[in-house]
């Protein structure tokens, strides 16, 4: 995933973030949006939780978690100087795949 698409998928999923993240992709249709179920503040830190629980289960990364405006956001501290920018990708790509897959399937 290249950083543009990085930055049009943070600049869509923080326009409005009451919204489940899914239903800001480009190209959706207005009536599929219009089927997107709305989540409460703790729904979506309890969403972002999940994420970040799988995310360090899997091994790709370890992230942690952090409260920005009292709201919970994935973290990442990079200390390592032998981090690649192919790492970073990496983590954003099992984030965001998570998320998918969390909700096309919310059970585990």
């Amino acid at each position: 995933m290249s950083i543009r698409a990085i930055r049009g998928w943070l600049e869509s999923v923080t326009a409005s973030p009451r919204e489940a993240p899914h239903s800001r992709q480009s190209g959706q249709s207005p009536s599929a949006a219009a089927q997107t179920p709305t989540l409460s503040d703790e729904q979506l830190d309890a969403f972002n939780t999940e994420i970040l629980i799988r995310v360090q289960e899997s091994g790709i990364a370890v992230p942690s978690n952090a409260r920005i405006n009292g709201r919970l956001a994935i973290r990442v501290a990079n200390v390592n100087h032998r981090t690649r920018r192919e790492d970073f990708d990496t983590l954003v790509h099992a984030v965001l795949s998570t998320g998918k897959r969390l909700l096309s399937h919310p059970h585990p």
